[in-house]
């Protein structure tokens, strides 16, 4: 990620601390030639101010570390003044903690990941739902920010997540909980426990929460469609184009688009004349049966063994819209002519500002 992330013109800077913000939108000041946040930081004994267009807190809950700290909790557990720590890569203090944020954003500051929810280990979901939190902003900060989105799509973060973090501490307290029964019948325990936690976790555990009351997600099918607006879209293995290459939808999907999926040439045609003014950030593709040859703007995706159609319980008139974070927003067997637009502006989509010249 680190290495990704040079490409692209960043960098990680290690040893720099967050000493206190402010924002102009919030004060009322004009702080700059555009609304942002002013971050002042401290490294090495140098503060230095930072003008930036959003600020994102995920540095997640800490005590203060230190080396000195370490050493003496070590010293003082083993009774043994001869071992030495030096030179440690990283520092971490956990202790156990139940706790989340009741708001997710305030102006143009964001809480993610650990920074807005901690809880216990049980049910290991702190690394999958803090990861889900950056995907979840990051794709709708992309879009504002490339001028493709207006800001009202980044309050449907905190719509999305905040309750997904209100299930995952419930979840894993309960796993805590039920993992700690009173201290003198936990040996006896230990070798009953273990194995129950294993079959368990295998049994249960979900790692892909869904959305379906986001204001994200129009769903327009009927009770007996297998997919619904807010779930995670179906993976499948398609031809792709006239070449005949082997991919998978999820590799179309794949980036900061969002993949229009139609069943008919008829209504990819329709799709893609909809959206001909979005289509620096939409994909349109049509997917058909082996054999037929369409003539469509779109692209053409051969479903070679039915598994396509049949995961999305797809009609000829089936209609699909998949988010950049490959959750379904719409999905619709008998869409109107104005089913599309009336979604994507719902989704607070616009065509990107012309550039100069």
């Amino acid at each position: 990620m680190r290495e990704r992330l040079a490409e692209l013109g960043g960098a990680v800077e290690c040893g720099c601390r967050l000493t206190g913000f402010h924002s102009g939108d919030d004060q009322g000041e004009d702080l700059g030639d555009a609304p942002g946040v002013t971050a002042t930081l401290q490294r090495d004994g140098v503060t230095e101010t930072v003008r930036a267009s959003y600020l994102v807190g995920a540095d997640g809950a800490r005590p203060e570390d230190s080396l000195e700290h370490l050493q003496r909790a070590v010293t003082e557990r083993t009774g043994r003044g001869d071992i030495r720590l030096t030179d440690p890569t990283w520092l971490s203090v956990w202790r156990y903690n139940l706790r989340m944020v009741d708001t997710y954003r305030v102006g143009r500051v964001f809480l993610a990941g650990d920074a807005a929810h901690v809880h216990s280990p049980f049910g290991g979901f702190g690394m999958n739902t803090g990861i889900q939190d950056a995907y979840n902003l990051g794709w709708k900060l992309a879009l504002v920010l490339r001028g493709a989105a207006g800001d009202a799509l980044l309050d449907t973060y905190q719509a999305e997540r905040l309750p997904v973090a209100r299930t995952i501490l419930a979840e894993s307290d309960r796993r805590f909980a039920a993992a700690t029964p009173p201290r003198l019948i936990r040996p006896l325990l230990r070798f009953v426990l273990k194995p129950f936690f294993a079959r368990q976790q295998l049994r249960d555990r979900d790692d892909h929460p869904t959305y379906r009351t986001s204001p994200l997600s129009l769903d327009l099918a009927d009770r007996r469609s297998p997919v619904r607006a807010g779930d995670v879209a179906p993976d499948g293995p398609v031809q792709l184009g006239a070449d005949a290459s082997r991919t998978r939808l999820f590799d179309l999907f794949r980036g900061p688009h969002f993949t229009v999926l139609t069943f008919s040439a008829q209504h990819a045609d329709a799709a893609a004349h909809a959206t001909r003014d979005l289509a620096d950030h939409l994909r349109v593709c049509t997917v058909i049966a082996p054999g037929r040859r369409p003539v469509t703007g779109a692209t053409v995706l051969f479903d070679t063994e039915g598994r396509i159609r049949r995961a999305y319980g797809a009609r000829q008139s089936t209609l699909v819209v998949v988010r950049p974070d490959g959750y379904v927003g719409l999905i619709a067997h008998h869409p109107a002519d104005h089913t599309l637009r009336d979604y994507l502006a719902q989704a607070h989509l616009r065509p990107l500002p012309a550039g100069p010249g």
